[in-house]
């Protein structure tokens, strides 16, 4: 019999504070487990790999060092600060990064060429960026390329 692929599910999180909700929630059910191989795969590993994904981990592990005495109430909240700070950058430059990419998008939708080169203005710097767009039916990932890049403040995307 063939073995089914399990797909992760999403960490679905905007704020930190709904990170820290859902972090609790595994934490405390560890609790019922014992911290086990079992229930980091039901609770943490669920997730496909990413900076979130690692930054809810941390919180994870802060929550359950605090259940077992392992840290105090004053560190705990201190640990969870510096990972609300580390969530707001990350944030940052995820959005930076969106808005670098749509303003890319609208280049190339003003040309009114679906390939070709653009140049726009970077939505993060305002200097000139210019991108580049092929079609490529021979790769195997993907059948258009994009490029794009900023000299003024060195952002830079491909897909």
């Amino acid at each position: 019999m063939k073995k089914q692929k399990t797909f992760l599910k999403p960490l679905r999180v905007s704020t930190f504070f709904a990170l820290k909700k859902v972090a609790y929630q595994a934490a405390f059910a560890g609790k019922e487990y014992g911290y086990n191989a079992e229930w980091k795969k039901l609770y943490i590993a669920c997730y496909p790999p990413s900076s979130l994904v690692f930054l809810f981990e941390r919180v994870v592990t802060v929550y359950k060092d605090f259940f077992q005495n392992a840290i105090k109430k004053e560190e705990g909240m201190r640990l969870l600060q510096e990972l609300e700070e580390k969530f707001e950058r990350l944030n940052t430059v995820i959005g930076s990064t969106m808005d670098f990419i749509k303003a890319a998008e609208e280049a190339f939708e003003n040309s009114g060429e679906p390939f070709g080169k653009v140049e726009f203005n970077c939505p993060n710097c305002y200097s000139k960026a210019k991108a580049i767009r092929l079609s490529t039916p021979e790769n195997p990932t993907h059948s258009v390329t994009i490029r794009a890049a900023c000299n003024g403040c060195g952002t830079a995307m491909m897909n």
